[in-house]
């Protein structure tokens, strides 16, 4: 029995260590918006298939239509067919749409290696599509819609606006989410103000977003990608340090704003809000590894905000946090010594003596 106990003992202490180990090696998953849209820098693209006589040329026709916003065609625009070389736009071809908006390149070579887009030059604006990175196929078509242009922002609202947070005292990641509504009839094509936090670094766009239409500067980054009338959805995600005193968080919106709403998790918190209000907990799902699981956010939210209007915080870390991250692995270890000392010990006592068995001796008859 002492053996078996002191087996035990060692095991337990092994598996509370290995415990303990595991925790501070946890990696902090990347926070999600309420909304994400695809990424479409980071969304991996099949490569065409094989065939018995090689791989197939990835020399395709691009074709579409140029539409307006009632989704008819639109004749005598001028398109262009432009491959994405090292971050520079080098014009592949350019073309006139016909009678019913269409528009063809042939033999576009196009692959992982050299994506391209269409533009359409449309009231002295450019209109691109999506970016292309695989031959067409199947599915050639590219349509992009058009719009006569404006430069005032006065129908342009924002219906929701969220940055969700996550992180730890070695940084932050940002996941920044629009919803904006044009009520207008026109494309706006002035410059929208796109938020950062101190010190961003890493910017990748998702949805709603072209790299080459971004301009940054003083903190912040403006993107003159045109605005069509109705809903759009603009996404996109960065990286910042963590200061010892927090990340001071401000934002004046240019636009009407009817929510804003600010997401904290991990090993953070809001303090000093301004302008905030906090609202219950949310949990939202995550992606990745971790995909079918939740993540509890501290939710703070502002309503009908005005431009030139003003809320903030301060995204500090939690008190405490560091105490149960490295706090309790080191406890582990300590407890796991304890219970591996304790079996060591189990195993070097002496049995305890065995009992005398008397044997009665029968009486002599």
């Amino acid at each position: 029995m002492p053996s078996q106990v002191a087996v035990v003992s060692i095991v337990a202490g092994f598996a509370v260590s290995a415990f303990g180990v595991a925790l501070l090696f946890v990696e902090t998953e990347p926070a999600q918006p309420p909304t994400q849209g695809p990424i479409a820098t980071l969304e991996p693209v099949d490569e065409p298939d094989g065939s018995a006589d090689g791989p197939v040329d990835a020399r395709s026709d691009v074709t579409g239509r140029v539409l307006d916003v009632a989704k008819k065609g639109v004749a005598g625009v001028e398109v262009e067919l432009i491959a994405i070389e090292d971050g520079r736009d080098v014009r592949s071809g350019m073309t006139t749409t016909d009678a019913r908006g269409r528009f063809a390149f042939r033999d576009a070579k196009i692959d992982l290696g050299s994506p391209h887009v269409v533009e359409a030059v449309y009231d002295a604006a450019r209109f691109a599509s999506e970016v292309i990175r695989a031959p067409r196929g199947s599915d050639p078509r590219v349509d992009i819609t058009v719009a006569t242009t404006t430069r005032s922002a006065d129908d342009l609202v924002v219906e929701v606006e969220s940055l969700a947070l996550v992180g730890d005292r070695s940084g932050l990641q940002a996941v920044h989410a629009l919803t904006l509504r044009n009520r207008g009839k026109r494309a706006f094509v002035g410059k929208l103000e796109l938020p950062l936090l101190p010190r961003a670094a890493n910017i990748q766009e998702g949805a709603g977003v072209d790299r080459r239409t971004l301009v940054l500067g003083h903190g912040s980054m403006t993107s003159t990608k045109p605005i069509l009338p109705g809903s759009s959805e603009i996404t996109y995600t960065y990286v910042t340090p963590m200061a010892t005193d927090g990340v001071a968080f401000v934002r004046e919106p240019q636009l009407r704003t009817e929510r804003y709403v600010l997401l904290v998790a991990g090993d953070l918190e809001a303090t000093e809000l301004r302008g905030l209000e906090h609202a219950s907990d949310v949990s939202l799902p995550r992606s990745g590894a971790l995909r079918g699981l939740e993540r509890t956010y501290e939710r703070s939210v502002a309503n009908d905000l005005d431009p030139r209007s003003s809320i903030g915080a301060r995204i500090v870390i939690v008190e405490g946090s560091d105490l149960v991250r490295i706090g309790v692995p080191v406890a582990a270890a300590v407890v796991a010594l304890l219970l591996v000392a304790f079996g060591l010990w189990r195993r070097r006592q002496p049995p305890p003596p065995s009992e005398a068995v008397v044997t009665p001796t029968p009486a002599s008859a």
